[in-house]
């Protein structure tokens, strides 16, 4: 169903709080430095839209080169539901998409909007598990420190924590990453094994908890050490990990960490097959607004 007199236009930062007041109906994570950081990716590709002069939905989209792309927070005001107003944000989104020959469009879905993206030709990829819980103290891993250890991420790091997530991921997102860890940088660990970086951990503060994510490690060691490392000096703060459920050992570090599973989402995608990633490396999402 079409919604008569809806105008789409341009996000620009004035719409940040309006954001928020959706966000916080749907019960969704993101603080006001996530809207910026999506503004600052793709200032043309964030949208909203209006009924009567007033904000009542919004869609971004953030790209990855003309491989991948997400479409994210799509969110439409409580009082003006089931009229047609989140499918025609995210057309208008995958429009843009389409102009800009993006080969791959990509999503999070809840299993609400998953009929809808069903219905636009979206195939499911596989499922992710958001797990929420409150942060004991926490030690480090069998109260030793790996060969290496767990630290802070340095800049020098940057490189090869490009090319690792590169290699799990399947796209560039090196702009992405340049800018969480820049913002956010007291929430960022390497593990090294030698001189090799074998794991990576970016976390930021949001609105209804600490997002950790996205983590990509070799193994369930570095795994391990790097999330008890990054929540250290956050006992007593809730946190949020998107799981990637095909990855087996990112579900069970959740549990060993008390977090539990509180709402699935489904990975979908649709155009060209996604550059290819490998999950047993990946270990929590950037965010369901990202991937």
């Amino acid at each position: 169903m079409s919604s008569p007199g809806l105008t789409i236009r341009p996000m620009t930062t004035s719409d940040i709080p309006v954001g928020q007041r959706l966000r916080e109906q749907a019960g969704w994570n993101q603080s006001d430095d996530d809207w910026r950081r999506l503004l600052a990716w793709e200032p043309d590709g964030c949208f909203v839209g209006e009924l009567d002069g007033q904000t009542v939905a919004t869609a971004t989209v953030t790209t990855y080169g003309p491989a991948l792309a997400w479409i994210g927070m799509v969110l439409v005001d409580a009082a003006h539901r089931r009229r047609g107003i989140g499918r025609a944000l995210f057309e208008h989104a995958m429009a843009y998409l389409d102009r800009r020959c993006i080969a791959t469009i990509a999503l999070d879905a809840t299993p609400l909007g998953k009929e809808m993206y069903d219905r636009l030709g979206y195939v499911d990829a596989y499922g992710l598990e958001r797990c929420v819980g409150v942060i004991p103290e926490v030690a480090s891993v069998r109260g030793e420190s790996l060969d290496g250890g767990a630290r802070p991420l340095r800049s020098s790091d940057l490189p090869a924590l490009l090319a690792l997530d590169a290699l799990a991921f399947g796209a560039d997102r090196a702009r992405l990453l340049r800018s969480l860890a820049g913002d956010h940088p007291d929430g960022c660990t390497v593990v090294e094994r030698g001189s090799d970086l074998v794991g990576y951990l970016l976390s930021r503060p949001g609105a209804r908890g600490h997002h950790v994510g996205p983590l990509v490690a070799l193994d369930e060691l570095a795994a391990e050490s790097l999330v008890r490392e990054t929540l250290r000096p956050l006992g007593g703060t809730r946190v949020v990990m998107d799981v990637l459920l095909p990855n087996v050992h990112a579900g069970a570090l959740a549990s060993r960490l008390g977090l539990e599973p509180v709402r699935p989402f489904i990975r979908m995608t649709r155009g060209a097959p996604p550059p290819p990633a490998d999950l047993d490396l990946l270990y929590t999402s950037a965010g369901p607004e990202i991937g």
